[in-house]
Formats: C-alpha cells, sequence, structure tokens
C-alpha cells in the first residue's frame, strides 16, 4: 500500500473514532459504519475508469483480493481515492448528461476538500449549477 494510503485509512479511523466518542451518549443513536479499508475500496470504484476492469475480472474470476489485484495490474488505490485532482483531467461526472456546469462541480471539489458547505438552492431562481433553466422549472 502507498503512504498515502495507509495515511488516509488511518485519518478514517481516526475520524470514527472520533465521532463514535462524541455521540456515545446521544439517545436511540447506533452507528454503524464500513471498515476503512472497505471506504476506500469504494471510492476506488466510485472514481474507477477501464483500467480497473481488469481489477474486477481477476477478483470476480480468480478470486483475487481487491489488493492483490491492483498490485497485479499495476494500479494503486491513491490514484483514485486519495491524490488529488487536476481541473484539467477527465473525471467520473464527465460522461453523464446531469445538466451540471463542470465548474460548479470543480468548485464544489475544491469545496469539499476544504470542509465547506454549500447553501441549498432555490429551484425558482437559483441558476449556479446549471440544472434548473426555464425549460425545468416551468
Amino acid at each position: 500500500a502507498c503512504p498515502d494510503e495507509v495515511e488516509a485509512v488511518m485519518a478514517l479511523k481516526g475520524k470514527i473514532r472520533y465521532l463514535r466518542r462524541k455521540l456515545a451518549g446521544v439517545a436511540n443513536l447506533r452507528m454503524k459504519v464500513d471498515r476503512p479499508e472497505v471506504v476506500l475500496q469504494q471510492a476506488v470504484f466510485s472514481r474507477g475508469d477501464r483500467r480497473l476492469a481488469p481489477v474486477l475480472l481477476d477478483m470476480a474470476v480468480r478470486g483475487l483480493s481487491f489488493k492483490r489485484s491492483m498490485r497485479a495490474h499495476g494500479l494503486t488505490a491513491w490514484e483514485y481515492a486519495v491524490r488529488p485532482r487536476r481541473k484539467d483531467e477527465l473525471f467520473c461526472w464527465d460522461v453523464i448528461d446531469h445538466g451540471l456546469h463542470k465548474e460548479y462541480l470543480w468548485r464544489e471539489y475544491l469545496k469539499s476538500a476544504r470542509g465547506q458547505l454549500t447553501t441549498a438552492c432555490d429551484p425558482g431562481r437559483c441558476r449556479r449549477c446549471g440544472v434548473c433553466n426555464e425549460d425545468t422549472i416551468a
């Protein structure tokens, strides 16, 4: 595993411990989380590209583990799930016709990296993301 992958998993474990401590006294609340290693794997799949096809085949047909299959194909979870993105690269959402402006999604990506929230929009007036236009709100 890449040091950044290990660091990401350790950071997730720390955040889970923090949340468990802070939420321990809340009545009627049960916190259920996936193991950070599984979360990292899910992040890889959600941001994956064609290079993951042989990885998935090896896992399904040959029974290889995720880590072993990634290693066999010279891929790392870091490059999919952890590394910072560049504005000019192809994003997983670029191949989907969802109506959102790429610039809006890029700003949201940057805000998420800073831990900033976006306020809800008013579909009757808001035009910041590109989804709501005269055709969709009429």
